[in-house]
């Protein structure tokens, strides 16, 4: 069995944490829950408490239907117009200072324009037409992503005809939330404003379903957390985080004026990669910097980012980073060259969150290396439209995959955003 020092220690940690969301559901004190089962089939759900506040392609279409449902045998279905949304809300009302909300929802088909399904907390009457202040929509260029006042941030691609769990914790004491998406953990720490004034939850379906998507929702509930019980949930996963990064950073090898992580199987590698590499690593660190403001874990990661450096190659324009593993351990005596968040693009991600989180531009400069890398020789243009190329130099066995094309796309919406 492998040992191995840095990736394999990080998805540990990753999963883990989504478990807070497991330990908050044990603790939930329920404000309201629907399924939508009590209801007949082709009417509006207002003996439940639900308003139709906007009625998108008309009052026939916002009904409770047994065509599409999560749990059987009905749901809430919602079609707006263009120009005009269907907006169903149920009102409620809490002191508590951390609340949320879970809804399984599903969008027919992408919109063309805009979005179509939501989910979110919001009060319909703080502006003309309502504030929104943590919510979730299904959106035209096929993500999920969340919305606030101040932000906005892609959170995964979303299939049509498919049912997404949504999950959402927000602390009104310091205006940020979570966002779960079945059970995954996908944005932490989003920043929201004045979210005592929330007074409802909202259900929509937005404009750009153009009056053909219909949107769907199934077992709705919002909740209240007990402060003590949510913060003793985080600090526990906290914990467990600090003492693991405690012990990778005992596992570090110095090199120059950098650290290096040993993969240890049949023969010992040394990676600057994002996957059982340096990269991966100094990516956990910094996250953990982030949460903690603790310099050490910034200082490590910094360090890994060095020795990284140090083992850049520039060719074809651009900056790439070798790996070696088992499989074929003396083939390739210059490593493999891959683009996938494992490898190349997952270094590029490394140091663009390291860019984000001290400002230094070296940092950015090798980001931005890795994806002309990328873009130089493995992105691969057809009549059909573009892809790339897994193993771009064609070392073994290649051809097209989707997880590829996920990867890049996200570090290049991140440069982008940049």
């Amino acid at each position: 069995m492998k040992k191995i020092f840095g990736l394999g220690i990080i998805l540990l940690l990753l999963t883990s944490i989504p478990q807070i969301g497991t330990q908050e559901e044990q603790k939930e004190q329920i404000i309201f829950q629907d399924d939508f089962e009590a209801y007949n089939v082709g009417t509006f759900p207002s003996k439940g408490g639900w308003e139709l506040v906007w009625d998108g392609a008309g009052d026939r279409y916002q009904v409770i239907t047994d065509t599409r449902y999560h749990s059987p045998t009905k749901s809430l279905q919602l079609l707006g117009s263009y120009g005009w949304s269907s907006v169903a809300q149920k009102r409620f009302s809490t002191d508590a200072s951390i609340i949320g909300f879970e809804a399984y929802v599903m969008a027919e088909d992408y919109p063309a324009t805009m979005t179509s399904a939501s989910v979110g907390f919001w009060n319909r009457n703080k502006a003309e037409w309502g504030k929104y202040y943590a919510i979730v929509e299904f959106a035209s260029d096929g993500y999920i992503r969340t919305l606030t006042p101040i932000g906005v941030r892609n959170l995964q691609p979303y299939v049509p005809g498919k049912w997404y769990k949504i999950r959402l914790v927000l602390d009104r004491s310091t205006n940020t939330f979570s966002v779960w998406i079945n059970d995954d953990l996908k944005a932490s720490g989003m920043k929201t404003e004045n979210a005592y004034e929330i007074d409802a939850l909202e259900l929509s379906s937005g404009w750009g379903s153009s009056g053909r998507i219909k949107c769907y929702f199934d077992d709705v509930r919002v909740f209240a957390i007990r402060p003590q019980e949510y913060y003793l949930g985080v600090s526990k996963a906290l914990l467990i985080s600090q003492k693991a990064a405690d012990y990778v950073i005992s596992k570090a090898v110095a090199e120059g004026n950098g650290l290096k992580w040993p993969l240890q199987s049949t023969y010992v590698h040394y990676n600057p990669i994002f996957e059982s590499g340096a990269a991966g690593v100094g990516y956990f660190l910094v996250t953990l910097y982030r949460v903690t403001k603790n310099t050490t874990y910034l200082h490590y990661a910094e360090k890994a980012a060095y020795w990284i450096i140090s083992q850049a190659k520039e060719r074809d324009g651009g900056l790439t980073w070798s790996h070696y593993d088992d499989e074929r351990p003396r083939e390739f005596s210059d490593g493999w060259y891959l683009t996938p968040e494992k490898s190349v693009s997952g270094v590029g991600r490394f140091f663009l969150e390291l860019y984000k989180t001290t400002g230094k531009y070296e940092y950015l400069n090798y980001a931005e290396g890795a994806a002309r890398w990328i873009i130089n020789v493995g992105l691969h243009k057809t009549k059909h439209g573009s892809y790339v190329d897994y193993n771009p130099y064609h070392q073994a066995a290649f051809g097209v995959y989707s997880y590829p094309q996920r990867d890049v796309g996200l570090l290049f919406l991140d440069l982008y955003e940049v």
